[in-house]
């Protein structure tokens, strides 16, 4: 079996009064919680992450920078469940035997980690899945990242064994993590139906300056609470989050008067009403009308054209407990 170091001690926000701060590099350990956990959740609410910067940055293929701040800001949720997470929790302590056994150079070992941050930047986060360290009772000198890949439904993403050719947001992610602990190199070990793989990635400063100054950025708009610009979202993400953002109904109504809204509620109604399966071109056009009017209707039951006819309704199903689910938009 391979160089490997059993888990740390569990961690907590900040030092224990009287005791020194736990370090690795230019990294300052927060703690180490299981991830999904309340306290995992809590630390990254506020903090920019590997998978934080990929869509800050516009690399991410499953999230956007405005998804992002919403997330952040709770008006989405932000727990991350899935059952291809939950086996790639199981196949990591494999994976990193496998890497260990394989390919970590002579004299060095890996460490199992936790959550940390940068020691001057509060806000850069990194949750590492090993620290690879050339003293197997220390992370005081770390050398390098192991990342750990489950990824049985996108093997195509990957180069061939050896490279330097991750998908774009992971190799952001290690980025990431490099510069929050100071490291020159991360490797991947990756499980897919091609078996094990290892990639390997070396530090890009002039990316990472790029990087911090975007999540900077965004840190700000976060604290201030500016709402980044949604122009290419998808029309159904907007939906899906005015819905979240007003979960209640009031008898009231709302009057839509801007001639471009006007004009897109129009057209999905008319193409809603004339086709009994909807084309692709009349669900974008109910998805745009919805997300519009979930927008300037808030908690309002009703919206009217300016001439007093009804546009759209908000309504909400019953759940299975007897209360009320989230409204959805019904257009007239």
């Amino acid at each position: 079996m391979g160089r490997l170091v059993p888990h740390l001690r569990r961690g907590r926000h900040g030092p224990p009064r009287g005791q020194i701060m736990r370090r690795a590099g230019q990294a300052v350990a927060l703690g180490s919680w299981p991830d999904g956990s309340p306290e995992w959740l809590k630390a990254r609410r506020s903090r920019i992450g590997g998978s934080d910067i990929a869509a800050i940055v516009g690399l991410s293929p499953w999230c956007s920078r405005w998804e992002l701040w919403h997330r952040k800001r709770g008006t989405i949720d932000d727990t991350p469940s899935s059952a291809l997470m939950e086996a790639g929790h199981y196949v990591e302590l494999a994976a990193a035997h496998w890497y260990a056994d394989n390919h970590l150079p002579d004299g060095l070992y890996l460490r199992n980690t936790g959550t940390w941050v940068h020691q001057e930047r509060d806000w850069q986060l990194a949750n590492p899945d090993r620290i690879i360290v050339d003293n197997p009772h220390s992370l005081k000198n770390p050398v390098g990242i192991l990342e750990i890949k489950y990824t049985p439904n996108t093997p195509g993403q990957w180069g061939r064994d050896g490279t330097d050719l991750p998908p774009a947001h992971y190799w952001a992610q290690v980025q990431w993590y490099m510069d929050v602990f100071g490291v020159d190199w991360a490797d991947f070990a990756v499980l897919s139906t091609w078996g094990f793989r290892r990639f390997h990635v070396q530090r890009d400063d002039e990316w990472l300056a790029y990087a911090r100054a975007e999540a900077e950025i965004f840190v700000d708009m976060l604290e201030l609470g500016i709402e980044p610009p949604d122009d290419d979202e998808l029309p159904a993400k907007l939906y899906a989050v005015e819905r979240l953002r007003h979960p209640e109904i009031i008898d009231e109504q709302v009057t839509i008067t801007d001639p471009d809204a006007l004009r897109t509620i129009g057209q999905a109604a008319q193409l809603h009403a004339s086709a009994k399966d909807a084309s692709d071109e009349a669900k974008a056009y109910e998805d745009s009308a919805k997300a519009i009017l979930a927008r300037a209707m808030g908690e309002n039951r009703t919206a009217v054209a300016p001439d007093g006819t009804t546009l759209a309704t908000r309504r909400a199903r019953k759940g299975r407990d007897g209360k009320p689910g989230t409204p959805y938009i019904t257009l007239t």
